[in-house]
């Protein structure tokens, strides 16, 4: 019985669920056409729009039988960083487990490594990478670091 994972969830909807005529229309989609259903709403945005090219929100192990029906074997593996921030449940057990609030202050595109030349001669340098998310105690000395 040959077994292998294909996708799980595709734009956030049950693979295993949709017809061969869905699946054709929202492969051809451009990912930026298609409503992600993780991801929070954002004020005046009518579509909280897909950022992963494919639209493959996980990934499923399914095997097919001697008679050549296919099943699914096993829960879903999350390929998308979408899910873990839905309702912020992972930001809220992270910072509940490392700087003791479940309700910390949160911030995105944090820039850091600044290259030296920049930082130099520019008032507001680039960096030269971005943390995606950071987390701060609300009461905590660093966040008024921070907010300086």
């Amino acid at each position: 019985m040959p077994s292998r994972y294909g996708a799980g969830e595709l734009y956030g909807f049950d693979f295993s669920t949709l017809s061969p005529e869905r699946i054709r229309e929202l492969s051809l989609a451009s990912h930026r056409d298609v409503g992600c259903p993780f991801k929070p709403p954002e004020p005046g945005k009518s579509l909280r729009r897909c950022n992963k090219k494919g639209g493959v929100c996980s990934l499923q192990l399914f095997a097919q039988d001697a008679q050549g029906r296919v099943e699914c074997k096993a829960d879903p593996v999350i390929t998308c960083p979408n899910p873990f921030l839905e309702g912020d449940l992972v930001v809220r057990w992270v910072s509940d487990t490392l700087i003791g609030t479940p309700n910390p202050v949160v911030m995105s595109e944090l820039p850091f490594l600044m290259d030296e030349i920049q930082a130099e001669e520019a008032a507001e340098p680039d960096a030269v990478e971005k943390i995606d998310q950071g987390a701060a105690h609300p009461e905590g000395e660093r966040l008024k670091w921070l907010r300086n």
